[in-house]
């Protein structure tokens, strides 16, 4: 791996670890090309993460770090060829940042919970300490991108509506109190630091304070460092918590997200005007996402919304219907149809609407079918009833539910000859065709078997059109006939 520090250069004995060369060689990229580009933003991608880089400054300017961006950064790669996107977290040969040497937060460095670090952070110009222009280089190029910069402006209110809320904060800070109180006192003896418990007590004090006012001084920076007119709330609500929940931009709206302990809705959270969010309803298993009330009325589950003013929008969820397989169209070929009779059409016996199937044959021979005294044709390349019966397929549903002994069920045959040339250089074939109404109906399955009876058949093409009118078949594929084959399609 590579693991810098601070502006990442051997010169500057800043490599802990591996080289500079892949860091020095995207530095020299970002320098020279401008982000606002999207194809270029898109490359810059590949070699650093956004979400880590964003997440490493949102977190230092929100917690007002005053020792800090010309040090105190940490960032590092696993050592890779190039981009490898599908790789498990932290090996795709990206570059991410590391949280260090946090004293100097929470107001301590500048006894003031109010100070602009965003300003700091992006400055083009600041001083060799604390914020020379190369430490804020990366970020002002990136914000040249405005998908970036939304990315980053909604993040950071992400954060200060959950990671960051004032009460988790507090909380946090009470806990962390709670163990190490007792040892206070012994630390203060030894070290005379700070000079009594009171003033340790005064120190968590400030902190509180900070956590409290931070976050209205903070969104005061992003309006005006964004030229945003206002705060806005987003107030997100759901059809049923217990039916699904939505996903605001990088945060899910649920139990278990960083500020909330229990059903959340409705939830309100505060943003920035003109800033469009994302929304994505995501439903619990046994639902499914149904469309939007409020600020939008989509059905797509998906969805952004721009607002100039506070907006409110519930994600309503239904029941899910779970598909059900059956029979649709069954041809139940049994005693009923004459036998040695050619046939040219048989409707299905099952039928789950109103059309019925249909089968329709065209025989190899010109003028089929033929009449009993014609007996050079007579039962010839025929479609008829054959007397053995067969297991294969038979859907006793479609059969009034009885059991295949006692079903009657037969078959078709195609007779011989089963190709014929019409006399005009073409081969006519014997051909089956299915017509068969799916309109309401998804997932067809189509189903057959066929028995090769010592035909001189070596395939079954299988062609099929969805078009209505004249059929414009579509070559679905070409099934061998070895003994028996059984298709489901």
């Amino acid at each position: 791996m590579d693991y810098l520090e601070d502006r990442g250069r051997a010169s500057d004995e800043n490599v802990s670890y591996g080289d500079d060369i892949d860091y020095q060689n995207m530095i020299n990229y970002i320098t020279n090309n401008s982000l606002a580009t999207e194809a270029n933003y898109n490359y810059i991608k590949t070699r650093l993460d956004p979400e880590s880089f964003s997440d490493y400054h949102i977190a230092n300017i929100y917690l007002e770090n005053g020792d800090w961006p010309g040090i105190n950064i940490k960032f590092w790669r696993k050592r890779t060829s190039g981009f490898v996107p599908n790789a498990p977290y932290g090996h795709d040969g990206r570059w991410r940042w590391a949280i260090h040497d946090m004293d100097d937060t929470f107001g301590s460095y500048f006894d003031d919970v109010t100070t602009n670090t965003l300003a700091l952070a992006t400055a083009t110009n600041g001083p060799t300490y604390p914020n020379p222009a190369w430490s804020t280089l990366i970020l002002r190029k990136l914000l040249e991108n405005t998908s970036y910069k939304n990315d980053f402006i909604n993040r950071f209110a992400d954060l200060m509506n959950t990671t960051f809320l004032p009460s988790r904060v507090i909380a946090t800070i009470d806990e962390m109190k709670s163990v190490i109180y007792p040892t206070i006192p012994e630390h203060i003896s030894r070290w005379k630091s700070p000079a009594n418990i009171d003033d340790y007590d005064w120190h968590i004090g400030f902190e509180k304070n900070f956590a409290t006012e931070r976050p209205a001084a903070q969104r005061n920076h992003i309006r005006t460092k964004f030229g945003i007119a206002s705060n806005i709330n987003a107030t997100l609500n759901v059809s049923n918590p217990s039916h699904g929940y939505i996903k605001l931009n990088t945060i899910e709206i649920k139990a278990g997200t960083d500020g909330i302990t229990s059903n959340p809705y409705p939830w309100t959270g505060v943003y920035f005007s003109n800033i469009p969010v994302k929304l994505k309803a995501i439903a619990n298993p046994g639902f499914v996402f149904s469309h939007w009330t409020g600020a939008s009325s989509s059905t797509n589950a998906e969805i952004t919304v721009t607002s100039t003013a506070n907006f409110n929008i519930t994600a309503v969820f239904v029941a899910e219907t779970i598909a059900t397989s059956q029979p649709i169209y069954y041809w139940m070929v049994n005693s009923t149809i004459a036998n040695n009779l050619p046939l040219e059409t048989l409707n299905t016996t099952y039928k789950t609407g109103t059309p019925d199937g249909v089968i329709q044959y065209q025989s190899c021979l010109v003028g089929y079918p033929f009449v009993s005294t014609d007996v050079a044709n007579w039962r010839k390349a025929s479609m008829e009833r054959r007397n053995s019966p067969t297991d294969i397929n038979y859907i006793p549903l479609a059969n009034v539910n009885l059991p295949f002994a006692t079903s009657d069920m037969k078959g078709l045959q195609i007779k011989e000859p089963l190709q014929k040339s019409d006399g005009l250089g073409n081969t006519l074939d014997n051909t089956m065709i299915f017509n068969i109404p799916t309109d309401g109906y998804k997932d067809i399955k189509f189903s057959f078997a066929a028995i090769n009876e010592l035909t001189n058949a070596t395939a079954i093409i299988l062609d099929y059109s969805l078009n209505s009118g004249t059929p414009i078949w579509q070559v679905t594929c070409i099934l061998l006939l070895i003994d028996k084959f059984l298709s489901i399609i």
